[in-house]
């Protein structure tokens, strides 16, 4: 078997947080081939983007991070400056929930798509404009030519979206990781944007990595799915299988919480209690407050991720609970 193009291991981060080092990732493992996407799904707090930063050697300053993240083997961590900018410009890249914030106001679209591939890989002028413009095309941006002496105030935040797919792709990097992309816009054109990313991931043969809290988004995008809870996984599996047999009760959870779109629903299901960050988690498992599913044991000590069927999950009863989660209401056993 091949060795991974992406492997994250053992991953655990710490920041300042109201005066002292706190925990926002604790133990995450996780592996990514090429053309594969995984996505890392949970509810705020979970630390999905931190997570994702970590991949890109991304964090704030003044993190303290364990563990190891490698790409083709080679730590990201323990890169040089001048190696990690190079590996953030050719072999992975993000795109960002708000391009707003990530597309300087003062310059042209054209000089935001081409200022890495000029800049950092020796583009020409020219060859950098043809090759952003054929991905323009390629991401439904119409008028690519013109769009280019245009403005960010002037575009859509639709078309933004856009061509911040298209500036990830430019370079042709093997990574693409993808956080929130379509948080800020409606519904129809959240559609038609994961469905260009998805469309253009698969043909390219890209890895992506897709942070997102729609279960259902993940399912229709991704091969596998990742749930977090409180900076830590707790369940990884095929993402059909995760949606037609979900093994954490936490991922029951969130599956029981989502609106359908037929028949009489009745009141919405929530899970009780709020979510945690991993600083906030008690000693045992970090959802044993909210799961109805929950005994002495699951207090007493936090379960590892462990193999699974054809996945990996982190709860002592996986065994006992298999094929009778349900989404609210007290347990069978």
């Amino acid at each position: 078997m091949s060795a991974p193009l992406l492997e994250v291991r053992d991953l655990s981060i710490d920041l300042k947080l109201e005066g002292r080092m706190q925990a926002v990732v604790r133990d995450v493992s996780f592996t990514l081939s090429h053309g594969e996407a995984l996505a890392l799904v949970g509810e705020s707090g979970a630390g999905k983007s931190m997570t994702a930063r970590a991949l890109l050697g991304m964090l704030p300053r003044g993190a303290k991070q364990s563990g190891a993240v490698r790409v083709d083997g080679e730590s990201v961590f323990e890169m040089s400056r001048k190696a990690l900018s190079s590996y953030r410009t050719k072999r992975i890249t993000m795109i960002f929930q708000d391009p707003r914030a990530h597309i300087n106001p003062v310059r042209t679209i054209g000089d935001f798509l081409t200022e890495a591939l000029r800049t950092n890989l020796g583009w020409t002028r020219e060859a950098a404009e043809e090759r952003v413009i054929g991905l323009l095309d390629d991401v439904g941006v119409p008028h690519a030519r013109r769009r280019m002496r245009q403005y960010p105030h002037e575009l859509s935040g639709g078309l933004l979206q856009r061509v911040m797919i298209a500036a990830a792709l430019a370079p042709d990097p093997d990574i693409i990781v993808a956080d929130e992309p379509t948080t800020a816009l409606d519904v129809t054109t959240q559609a038609e944007v994961m469905a260009i990313l998805s469309e253009l991931q698969r043909e390219r043969r890209l890895a992506l990595v897709f942070v997102t809290h729609d279960l259902e988004l993940a399912a229709a995008v991704c091969d596998r799915t990742a749930v977090m809870y409180a900076g830590r996984v707790v369940e990884t599996q095929g993402s059909e299988r995760l949606h037609s047999e979900p093994a954490h009760p936490y991922t029951a959870a969130l599956l029981g919480s989502r609106p359908q779109m037929s028949g009489d629903n009745g009141a919405l299901v929530t899970i009780p209690g709020r979510p945690v960050s991993a600083f906030e988690a008690p000693a045992g498992c970090s959802f044993a407050d909210r799961c109805v599913y929950s005994q002495d044991a699951c207090r007493a000590s936090s379960p590892r991720l462990r193999p699974w069927r054809a996945g990996e999950v982190a709860c002592f009863r996986v065994e006992e609970l298999h094929g009778s989660l349900v989404p609210e209401g007290a347990p069978d056993a």
